[in-house]
């Protein structure tokens, strides 16, 4: 089968063509192929879910903190040495760069819809256990109020 522009990016990335990080080259300067490409976005989804599952996602890549950025580069490059042939992880921040915002706006819609459905699933497991509780039996105030007053007849000898 012949690649041509037409095709979408997963298309040509499966065939071995790299449209995605053409930016990204090993060491003899050859660009890394499209496999290759479609594992580094991979990775850093997988890093950005991690992030999110701490809290630690913002709404977008610029609002990151340092600290968060420090780890996804030191990450992505532990993990794709050909990330590091560059200087201040411009790779890196590249590819998240073009990436993160896509990322963001899908998955957070999809993981409050999972958290949601979690959350219906601990209320719906709670009230099934409600079987297993004994009832409260709340006392009215004026209940209260009579019974305080209730006296017996040793109560008036003994006062």
């Amino acid at each position: 089968m012949v690649v041509t522009s037409s095709m979408h990016g997963a298309t040509r990335a499966a065939m071995g063509k790299n449209i995605w990080v053409q930016y990204v080259k090993h060491a003899d300067g050859k660009m890394v192929n499209g496999s290759m490409a479609t594992e580094i976005r991979d990775q850093a989804r997988k890093i950005w879910r991690g992030l999110w599952s701490q809290g630690l996602v913002p709404r977008t890549w610029g609002a990151t903190t340092h600290e968060v950025k420090d780890a996804f580069f030191h990450l992505m490059e532990e993990h794709f040495p050909v990330l590091q042939f560059c200087d201040n992880h411009w790779k890196a921040q590249a590819i998240a760069t073009a990436n993160y915002l896509q990322w963001y706006k899908y998955h957070k819609a999809k993981m409050e819809v999972s958290e949601a459905e979690a959350n219906r699933k601990h209320v719906k497991e709670d009230l099934d256990d409600r079987s297993c509780i004994e009832p409260v039996i709340k006392r009215s105030k004026a209940t209260t109020e009579v019974d305080a007053l209730d006296t017996t007849d040793s109560d008036i000898e003994a006062g």
